[in-house]
């Protein structure tokens, strides 16, 4: 068997096959089925539900599909995120008060110490 796949790697076909058996691997994680990611998926028009836009991020060659987000105190699933977004949440501890703070610093339009960007 695992010469098959020896022969096999680096081809389209054993790439594909990767790609779905590690989706559903990370569905199981959630307790999701293949056809419960695609509803959710539907549900969102197949945009990320923060920014409400496609997936960009290439690996393999392939347009990655959607993150699913879940609750990490419950393990609840919440819907799914683009990249950016998934890393965003994580990188601010799932925090809404970190993520209301940083619309805030962003909203006041200022540099440190009230510097104003000169223009080119």
């Amino acid at each position: 068997m695992r010469m098959r796949h020896a022969k096999l790697k680096g081809t389209p076909a054993y790439d594909a096959a990767r790609y779905r058996w590690s989706h559903k691997t990370q569905l199981k994680k959630y307790g999701l089925t293949p056809e419960d990611y695609q509803r959710i998926c539907d549900s969102q028009g197949g945009l990320c539900a923060i920014c409400e836009r496609p997936e960009t991020k290439v690996k393999r060659g392939r347009v990655c599909r959607l993150s699913v987000d879940h609750h990490h105190g419950t393990g609840l699933v919440r819907g799914l995120l683009c990249d950016t977004c998934n890393n965003t949440l994580g990188t601010s501890r799932d925090s809404p008060t970190i993520l209301r703070r940083a619309a805030d610093y962003l909203e006041r339009q200022r540099l440190p110490l009230g510097l104003v960007a000169e223009e080119n």
